[in-house]
C-alpha cells in the first residue's frame, strides 16, 4: 500500500500481479478421426446405374442421353 502514496508505480505493479489470480493452462483434446473403410458404392457406381435405369424406364433418346 505504501507504494500507492510514494507514486511507486513499478512496486504498485508488482503488488498487483502478486495479488491478481494466476492465470490457468487449459489443455484443449482435439478429437482424432480415424477412417474406416466406407460401404457406401461410389458416386461414379450409382450414376451409372441411375442412367441405366433412366434410360429404360423413361426410354430416352440418345440425345437427352
Amino acid at each position: 500500500m505504501s507504494s500507492i502514496f510514494t507514486e511507486d508505480y513499478i512496486g504498485e505493479r508488482e503488488l498487483q500481479g502478486l495479488l491478481a489470480p494466476k492465470p490457468t493452462v487449459q489443455q484443449v483434446i482435439v478429437p482424432t478421426l480415424t477412417e474406416s473403410e466406407s460401404t457406401a458404392p461410389l458416386f461414379s457406381q450409382v450414376y451409372e446405374e441411375f442412367l441405366e435405369f433412366k434410360v429404360n424406364k423413361d426410354k430416352l433418346s440418345e440425345k437427352i442421353q
